[in-house]
């Protein structure tokens, strides 16, 4: 899946009312997160979250990767702690 930048912008700009839906806390990316994170992205198809305090830097930014990767989503920004998640809803047969 991929997003063009003015889609981006479009999800950045719709991101910033959200509240924040998710917390990856110091258990870290389990089975019980991705369970909940799959259905919130169900639901909503955009998804707000912050991680914990304990991850810095680059370790940031592969995390966030990580989690879009086990959402199967696309990472749209990462600012701070606070990470934006995009899966488009699939159209139903």
């Amino acid at each position: 899946m991929t997003i063009t930048s003015a889609q981006r912008k479009e999800l950045r700009r719709r991101g910033q009312t959200l509240s924040e839906t998710a917390r990856l806390g110091k258990n870290g990316l389990n089975a019980g997160f991705v369970a909940k994170l799959n259905e919130l992205l169900t639901q909503k198809e955009l998804v707000k979250l912050r991680l914990n305090a304990e991850v810095e830097g680059e370790a940031r930014k592969a995390l966030a990767q990580e989690v879009a990767a086990a959402g199967n989503a696309e990472c749209v920004a990462l600012t701070g702690r606070t990470v934006l998640l995009f899966r488009p809803k699939s159209n139903p047969a």
